[in-house]
């Protein structure tokens, strides 16, 4: 059995946002904003697993 997870480098939206900052010359600020497709998931939003293959969740200490 297959389960279909969110893909948590993008969040489930297919792309990633990279934003980039320069310092020019005459000390202004140059900053651009990119959209690249997710390669964690393929641009799909979503990553494909088998259940059995799931991780664990962490072990929390119970109260004393």
């Amino acid at each position: 059995m297959h389960i279909r997870i969110l893909c948590r480098t993008c969040l489930g939206t297919g792309h990633r946002a990279v934003v980039t900052a320069r310092l020019e010359d005459d000390d202004t600020i140059t900053q651009v904003l990119l959209s690249h497709p997710c390669t964690d998931c393929d641009a799909n939003g979503h990553i494909t697993q088998n259940s059995t293959n799931r991780s664990e969740p962490p072990e929390t200490p119970l109260p004393t």
